[in-house]
């Protein structure tokens, strides 16, 4: 499906863009439904706080700078509250306070649906 993207990149056809991007869309769904499903819990019964900290920061890392603004954006209306507390929490604990409050109006802008809730329960989120 990537390849098939990337050959619609290159010779560009509207209509065969959007079958293929909600192919690859919905195959990528039912990848992640099955992550949250299977993977997850099992990685939260075998692995400390700390193992699951620092592969939040391996995978974190492999992120260009100028591309996680768009992480941000497709990641958290993935994630449910509690997922975004955690994702939240660990970015607080491993970013520099300045790279954080750059950080923060984007997870907002990506959560509005739960920022009340997200800040209730991630202080370091508000602008207070």
């Amino acid at each position: 499906m990537v390849h098939a993207l990337e050959a619609i990149r290159q010779t560009p056809d509207p209509l065969m863009t959007v079958r293929a991007t909600a192919v690859l869309s919905s195959h990528l769904r039912i990848h992640l439904d099955k992550e949250d499903a299977h993977l997850y819990p099992i990685l939260k019964e075998n692995t400390t706080d700390d193992e699951q900290i620092s592969i939040v920061r391996l995978m974190s890392s492999k992120v260009p700078p100028e591309r996680f603004p768009t992480l941000i954006q497709w990641l958290f209306p993935l994630l449910d509250l509690d997922d975004q507390v955690g994702v939240a929490k660990i970015w607080r604990s491993m970013m520099p306070q300045p790279v954080f409050a750059m950080v923060k109006p984007l997870i907002k802008k990506s959560t509005l649906a739960n920022w009340t809730e997200l800040i209730q329960l991630v202080p370091e989120l508000s602008d207070k």
